[in-house]
């Protein structure tokens, strides 16, 4: 899906597994977050999945890299030129630029606290059913594998309260 509206997702390089990734990978960065794509270098034939969005709830396979990057832009671009839809027919709330920095500062922080929270020995993401450990999570509620998965599923939690 090309749209001249949307400026294309500009990928990294492929970069071999490091501290942040156990496989090779491409990474993206939007406004709203990024694309990260892996795969198993070492393998003969590995597909390339999509296995961080933006949104955390979309990913993907490719049958090779240009696969998965394609998929990822598609994706991408529908939602992009959907928000440009729903702000022309008037569907839209409007953030004013400082709300709009603090959302973006906030969501650096968070993801410093995640990735301290997912590497070995950092703290436990649970929903308080693990005796005996301790963490950060939802209570009541389900198991949460990431600080950002805790907050966005109290966030939700609070616009169904509303």
């Amino acid at each position: 899906m090309n749209d001249e509206r949307v400026k294309p997702l500009e990928w990294t390089e492929p970069q071999q597994p490091n501290d942040e990734f156990s496989y090779n990978h491409v990474t993206a960065q939007t406004p709203f977050g990024r694309f990260v794509i892996t795969w198993k270098g070492w393998k003969e034939h590995d597909n390339p999945t999509i296995d961080e969005t933006p949104w955390g709830d979309f990913g993907g396979v490719g049958c090779d890299l240009m696969g998965a990057k394609t998929i990822a832009e598609a994706e991408y671009t529908k939602r992009v030129v959907n928000a440009l839809q729903e702000i022309r027919d008037g569907r839209h709330t409007v953030i004013d630029t400082a709300e709009l920095e603090r959302l973006r500062a906030d969501a650096q922080r968070l993801d410093a606290l995640e990735k301290l929270a997912n590497q070995p020995g950092g703290v436990l993401l649970h929903d308080g059913s693990e005796t005996g450990r301790t963490g950060l999570g939802l209570r009541p509620g389900r198991l949460v594998r990431s600080l950002r998965d805790a907050i966005d599923a109290a966030q939700q939690e609070q616009s169904n309260d509303r």
